[in-house]
């Protein structure tokens, strides 16, 4: 079995293969991850699933990093275990942080592009 850090490593480099799109707006962004929620309430009980639509490469690869956080001492670790305090079952949970992930990744990537595009503006107006 590989190690956490080289299935991550190896989610990490899928993600950014199939994320590309950064112009999208965070919740159209989890639309497009297919990490956005769905609700499934029944009666009472108000639930959510995950959308079956989006980018599934990009889907499996937050999947593989979402298992490995929640398995391994990491900081999705904690927001899983707290999930899981709050009385979400283990799959709720993990759907939660998926999201999660999915929020930071596109936080990251929307900053990596800024950063990018200041370079490009500044380097030509420096040149």
């Amino acid at each position: 079995m590989p190690s956490t850090v080289r299935v991550i490593a190896r989610g990490i480099a899928q993600l950014l293969a199939a994320a590309g799109e950064t112009s999208l707006m965070a919740d159209q962004f989890a639309s497009y991850a297919g990490t956005s929620p769905l609700e499934a309430s029944s009666g009472e009980r108000r639930r959510h699933r995950l959308n079956p639509t989006g980018n599934r490469q990009l889907n499996t690869a937050l999947h593989t990093i979402v298992v490995c956080h929640a398995r391994d001492p990491a900081p999705g670790r904690v927001y899983y275990q707290r999930k899981l305090a709050e009385g979400k079952t283990s799959a709720e949970a993990r759907r939660a942080l998926k999201r999660r992930l999915t929020n930071v990744l596109y936080r990251r990537l929307l900053n990596d592009q800024l950063r990018f595009n200041d370079q490009l503006r500044f380097g030509a107006a420096a040149g």
